[in-house]
């Protein structure tokens, strides 16, 4: 058994529950994503517990919906649910640059 180190509000729950994936990643990602844009822990987003509920985006000031929406992706309770690749992230997020 090795030692786990995580950081609450920015581990997606397949991972909590011992199933990590490449998603996890960037659930992690849209986490860390969430909480530079706001400065606030991503647990005061959601209207449900952590990765569960509807992610509620509306306290982000010029937050443009491109960008909304990514971070929705990102942040979904299922890992098939998320974007692909981190490539995939790096495209989408190139792409909200325009709107800036």
């Amino acid at each position: 058994m090795g030692t786990r180190i995580a950081a609450e509000g920015f581990t997606a729950p397949e991972q909590e529950a011992g199933n990590p994936c490449i998603a996890s990643d960037l659930f992690s990602v849209g986490a860390t994503l969430l909480f530079l844009l706001s400065r606030r822990s991503p647990f005061e987003f959601y209207t449900g517990p952590m990765g569960t509920g509807e992610l509620d985006l509306e306290k982000l000031p010029k937050v443009t919906p491109k960008l909304a929406a990514l971070i929705q992706r990102l942040l979904a309770e299922n890992a098939s649910d998320r974007p692909s690749s981190a490539l995939e992230v790096k495209l989408a997020l190139t792409a909200c640059l325009d709107d800036y």
